[in-house]
């Protein structure tokens, strides 16, 4: 499940989303998350074999569309649910064909927790992020973050 977004998929989102322009810290500070746990998501996401970040020198970079996942796992630690490998899997599942590539999100992504059940508006979430990282639009950032 690993590789770059089609030709197909690609069309569909705006050409700067798949720009790896943000820092970890900076997933961060957007999704108001401890360093340690967005560190321990984005290892995760990667056991999941999905091409996810990219390393340069010593800092990890991601783009508009991996802040998207990192925005939908931040919704569910808000909401009390524990973030393992099973979560993980369905936000993967719910974010990226069977091929690794991007897809844009459609309706809601439904997360059951031992004893809650949490859904998540897949298209509001991402047009926040949409929003938020478009280059056109960087006053919008402090709305989101």
């Amino acid at each position: 499940m690993t590789g770059p977004p089609t030709a197909a998929t690609a069309s569909a989102f705006a050409p700067w989303w798949f720009d790896r322009v943000w820092t970890m810290q900076e997933i961060c500070i957007i999704t108001s998350t401890r360093y340690d746990t967005v560190f321990r998501w984005f290892q995760l996401v990667r056991t999941t074999g999905v091409r996810f970040g990219q390393k340069r020198g010593r800092d990890w970079n991601f783009s508009a569309h991996e802040l998207y996942i990192f925005r939908l796992l931040a919704a569910f630690n808000r909401a009390s649910i524990p973030i393992g490998p099973t979560q993980i899997r369905a936000i993967v599942a719910f974010a990226f064909d069977v091929n690794g590539a991007s897809k844009i999100p459609e309706g809601r992504l439904i997360q059951a927790a031992p004893n809650a059940e949490f859904a998540v508006d897949a298209v509001r979430i991402f047009n926040a992020v949409i929003d938020a990282t478009n280059p056109a639009n960087e006053d919008v950032r402090a709305k989101y973050s």
